[in-house]
């Protein structure tokens, strides 16, 4: 006795092929779809420490802490560039923060007692560069908002009524899957000079 097509009740190897295609490609999709929702939801430690690092060094630069004042509390600037701004704050301490490229490190100086890096917990792992360009850490805005040549000129320092901080605080690779950390920040200040 024969068994007919129509009363065969098991799947063709051909029919079995082409399910786990389509099966392959929804997952394929949906890796693709669920990938990015695990980079914003999904937060190691070390991108954790990562965020704090960077939150604090904009917050050593514009606000300072009980050793110096930031650039919120500034007299006078003497020198200015895309990778460092010397001042004096308000307690007549001269201050002189700069981005090292070598080392994706910043540096700061107070009374030319010798460089500290920033923050004082700085792990070496850990790496600093400009959000836009990497060598662009700092730019200057005159009061109409317009942008003003680094480095700045002596003739020019006057005029500098805000400065706007962009860096890219990073570890490794940056990406959260290998377990790295990745943050860029955008900070900005007012330069109102105190006497």
């Amino acid at each position: 006795m024969m068994i007919s097509a129509k009363e065969k009740k098991a799947f063709t190897l051909i029919e079995f092929v082409m399910v786990i295609s389509a099966v392959s490609v929804m997952a394929v999709g949906a890796v693709v779809f669920f990938i990015p929702l695990t980079n914003l939801f999904f937060v190691s430690p070390r991108q954790a420490a990562v965020e704090f690092m960077g939150q604090e060094i904009l917050d050593l630069i514009i606000d300072g802490n009980t050793q110096v004042k930031g650039l919120r509390f500034l007299k006078a600037i003497s020198s200015a560039s895309a990778t460092q701004i010397d001042y004096t704050d308000a307690d007549d301490k001269t201050v002189s923060i700069r981005w090292d490229q070598p080392s994706l490190k910043f540096y700061r100086n107070i009374n030319s007692a010798g460089e500290v890096s920033l923050p004082l917990y700085y792990t070496a792992s850990t790496k600093i560069q400009g959000k836009a360009a990497a060598d662009i850490i700092f730019s200057f805005f005159d009061a109409a908002g317009a942008e003003i040549a680094s480095p700045v000129d002596a003739g020019s320092l006057n005029l500098i009524k805000r400065a706007k901080i962009d860096i890219t605080v990073y570890t490794g690779s940056g990406a959260i899957k290998d377990f790295q950390g990745r943050v860029n920040l955008t900070a900005g200040v007012d330069i109102k000079t105190f006497s």
